[in-house]
């Protein structure tokens, strides 16, 4: 058995980004969306805390839930039920535009995660943009994304360009093991908010007293 997860101390608005492209199977995109009920649970996605949007992409991106379609953890969880598997091609240059979106209504001075399952590389097609320069958009805006990689068909190299760094990388066999990722990829996004939180922080202090220096009555 796998240990409860622990609730994050974190406030932030979240894109989770699920592929339901063929080679994932109804079952499977079953599997992804519990994961994503579990990591909105541990995130406080609730009125007046963390938000949660959620896009399913295969050939296409479709956005199942904005940021204000749900009242509580019950009405997100119905939601998010009620969306079925596609297949298709893996398009996720679109899942990471549909992201940007979604991020671009996020509110001010949160932090901005996305958390994006694949079960394979980007299906090669006219007019595909490389998972790097679609995820240029959101790196611009300083959201997190985190990639989880299922099964053998998964390069994790390939997503190497859409993640700042290979800490932001997860890789599990099979869908029955998402579970186990949960609390990792939870400690990490708070981990990374919280060295933010801590340098802007440290920036703010040490600029206060650099202004009072330049301006007190005391100084040379």
């Amino acid at each position: 058995m796998f240990s409860e997860p622990k609730p994050a101390n974190i406030t932030g608005d979240i894109v989770f980004l699920l592929d339901s492209s063929t080679s994932v199977g109804r079952d499977g995109f079953n599997k992804e969306k519990d994961f994503v009920k579990s990591l909105a649970k541990y995130f406080n996605v609730s009125p007046g805390n963390s938000r949660a949007a959620v896009v399913a992409y295969s050939n296409f991106a479709r956005t199942i839930l904005k940021f204000i379609d749900y009242q509580s953890e019950t009405d997100f969880n119905d939601k998010l039920d009620t969306e079925p598997w596609y297949g298709g091609s893996r398009r996720i240059d679109r899942a990471l535009e549909a992201a940007s979106i979604l991020l671009s209504q996020a509110r001010p001075n949160v932090p901005k995660i996305v958390v994006l399952v694949t079960a394979g590389l980007q299906t090669a097609s006219a007019g595909a943009k490389p998972s790097g320069e679609a995820a240029r958009p959101l790196k611009n805006m300083g959201a997190k994304t985190v990639v989880v990689t299922v099964g053998r068909e998964a390069d994790f190299k390939d997503s190497l360009p859409v993640v700042n760094s290979k800490s932001d990388l997860f890789v599990v066999k099979l869908f029955d093991d998402l579970h186990y990722e949960v609390q990792p990829i939870v400690n990490h996004v708070v981990k990374h908010f919280g060295e933010l939180n801590e340098l802007l922080s440290m920036f703010l202090t040490i600029r206060s007293l650099l202004t009072f220096t330049k301006w007190s009555p005391d100084a040379d």
